[in-house]
């Protein structure tokens, strides 16, 4: 039944870049579309193989047989074929015509787990941003964007937050980014980062009348050194 899929010509989003809110208007293109408004049940979904079905709504005819508009519904995710049922007929193919939602943005960070955050982790996380909406969410975040991952991340606000817990890891003005349902953001840095390290005590054999020469071991007890699993330098001066 349905041949071709083209956008709107009023929106200016393109097929591949669908807001995650929805709202979109698509114009559908076939043959042996309805002739009116009501004359039978119109089902028009859309989706990929290993993802969620999504269905569009209002549809309404606007070329007899031919052409037909639908509004998107919010959701998530890239290359998703089309597919339509008009009464007890159902297309027998999808569209060749994908689209795709519009990749996750971030446009700030906040939280205890992004500003002097504690090294063991587990501090909340708030992403904020567009296209926040989906199913399967990965936060990851390093000098590179990808040396630490965030656990728990959850949409907080549809579409603007996604709250997480931070990770085990060191270090300040890491990259962030964010991946949903298949969708990756562009990197994000922000200035800050993990707690800056605290010395409370110097201890051991050697650290009292400790031979000139050096070569003893001395053991440093502080707050935010970094997990054991690190695999940061850490330099220690003294005088």
């Amino acid at each position: 039944i349905m041949s071709v899929i083209t956008l709107d010509p009023e929106s200016a989003v393109d097929l591949l870049n669908l807001q995650s809110r929805g709202g979109v208007k698509i114009i559908l293109n076939g043959s042996n579309f309805p002739t009116v408004n009501g004359e039978a049940k119109i089902v028009v979904t859309y989706g990929s193989d290993n993802g969620e079905l999504f269905a569009a709504k209002n549809c309404q005819v606007v070329s007899p047989g031919k052409s037909m508009t639908c509004i998107t519904t919010e959701g998530s995710g890239k290359n998703h074929a089309w597919h339509i049922s008009v009464g007890a007929l159902s297309a027998s193919s999808y569209s060749e015509d994908l689209t795709s939602y519009e990749k996750p943005q971030i446009s700030d960070l906040r939280g205890p787990g992004i500003r002097n955050a504690n090294t063991r982790g587990l501090e909340v996380m708030f992403l904020h941003g567009h296209n926040f909406f989906g199913k399967e969410i990965n936060v990851t975040y390093g000098p590179r964007g990808n040396e630490f991952m965030a656990s728990d991340c959850q949409v907080f606000v549809p579409h603007e937050i996604v709250r997480c817990l931070s990770a085990e890891g060191t270090g300040y003005r890491h990259m962030y980014k964010i991946v949903i349902d298949g969708l990756e953001s562009p990197s994000y840095q922000n200035e800050f980062g993990y707690a800056a390290p605290g010395l409370n005590e110097v201890s051991g054999a050697s650290s009292i009348d400790a031979l000139s020469a050096g070569g003893e071991t001395v053991r440093v007890t502080g707050t935010h050194v970094g997990a054991v699993s690190s695999q940061c330098t850490v330099p220690a001066m003294y005088s």
